[in-house]
């Protein structure tokens, strides 16, 4: 999962990823909002529910869960030789 900007300085999308049961993110996807001036908070919306988090204790979990995810994130040209490689084995 890699850290998208989204329209909205300071919100970020986190995506849930394949990979096996190691993966920090099977969860599923979820939103690190770091509005100017405020606290963190999460925003996740599951099989239609959506839920925002603000107590500071599982935000942070979430800001984990995103650091740890990024770092086991290909770089951009790593992921288009990956698809490139995939692709070629259809």
């Amino acid at each position: 999962m890699s850290r998208v900007r989204t329209r909205h300085p300071g919100w970020f999308r986190g995506f849930a990823g394949g990979g096996g049961d190691e993966h920090p993110s099977m969860d599923g996807p979820f939103t690190l909002l770091a509005p100017r001036g405020r606290g963190e908070a999460v925003y996740t919306e599951i099989q239609g529910h959506a839920r925002l988090i603000t107590d500071p204790d599982e935000v942070r979990l979430f800001s984990e869960r995103y650091g740890i995810v990024r770092a086991q994130a290909l770089t951009p040209r790593e992921s288009l030789m990956l698809i490139k490689k995939m692709l070629g084995e259809l």
